[in-house]
């Protein structure tokens, strides 16, 4: 390595810009500044709300497929433990 120190120089240039980045809060979970500027609609994005049969084929359809994982994450516990006992039998 040399020994000569090089002056370092700040051609301006912006990498990215963080101006719109908000600190992440250590205690709860309130929105920043930034979070709600992006929630506000604009004038394209208009998003109707959902009808109560669409709120609820959402919910149970939900609830289908988080239950169907945790019958496969069963299965499997449950071959696991009976070829444990079948092994050490």
């Amino acid at each position: 390595m040399s020994d000569q120190h090089k002056e370092w120089e700040d051609d301006g240039r912006t990498v990215a810009d963080m101006s719109g980045l908000d600190r992440s809060p250590l205690f709860g979970h309130k929105e920043g500044v930034s979070q709600k500027k992006r929630q506000e609609p604009s004038d394209g994005d208009y998003v109707p709300p959902l009808s109560r049969g669409d709120r609820w084929a959402f919910l149970l359809g939900t609830m289908k497929a988080s239950l169907l994982i945790a019958l496969a994450f069963l299965g499997g516990l449950g071959l696991c433990i009976w070829l444990l006992t079948l092994l050490l039998h």
